[in-house]
């Protein structure tokens, strides 16, 4: 089974966390081919988190929340076309400051005018990424990123971890960087963290 097409293995402990190293084996379904959209975890209907990778068929950003909230923000989200801002046009630069790199203007800014403009790598929406007991974060981010583009994975693998050796690096590197967004489904409002390659290197401390 786990050399079906669209099926990615999992493994799970004896405390329910998930681990890649254990062999009794779960599988994350394909819902949908295009967006492609995920269910992380079948066996747990509609509390499975899910994973939604946009645009479609570049796969440049993943959003792991409930389907339910999928479903909700979908036709906002896969309508969103801005782009980040081109290197010539960007007002900083991203260069060594301290003991990573940062975000340093490169020139004065003006009163008001746009600095960035860029889509996440990483969104998490969803209750599984703060109830260990459900999944082991590392395990589920890395799910969710295994099917980002290329240069996707490897802009957001390249932000820092700051939170040691005993984290996964996945999971460290979202606790670290990780910003709060709001996504706007109608009818409601739903908090999420998001990854992002350029803006995390501004302070947001």
């Amino acid at each position: 089974i786990a050399d079906r097409p669209g099926w990615i293995p999992w493994a799970r402990d004896q405390d329910s966390a998930m681990s890649p190293s254990l062999p009794d084996q779960q599988f994350i379904s394909t819902l949908s081919a295009s967006p492609l959209t995920l269910c992380a975890d079948e066996r747990r209907g509609p509390d499975s988190a899910c994973f939604l990778y946009l645009p479609r068929d570049k796969n440049d950003l993943v959003i792991a929340a409930s389907l339910a909230t999928l479903q909700k923000i979908s036709s906002a989200v896969t309508q969103a076309t801005d782009s980040p801002l081109t290197e010539s046009s960007a007002p900083y630069v991203i260069e060594p400051v301290g003991r990573g790199l940062g975000m340093v203007a490169a020139r004065d800014i003006r009163a008001g005018e746009l600095v960035l403009r860029e889509r996440p790598i990483l969104v998490t929406a969803h209750e599984s990424v703060t109830e260990p007991g459900h999944y082991s974060q590392g395990h589920l981010y890395g799910a969710a990123i295994s099917r980002l583009s290329e240069s996707s994975r490897t802009r957001l693998l390249s932000l820092a971890n700051s939170c040691g050796p005993q984290t996964e690096q996945i999971e460290g590197i979202v606790k670290t960087n990780a910003i709060v967004v709001g996504l706007v489904p109608e009818g409601g409002h739903t908090d999420a963290r998001a990854c992002f390659s350029e803006l995390c290197r501004a302070n947001h401390a």
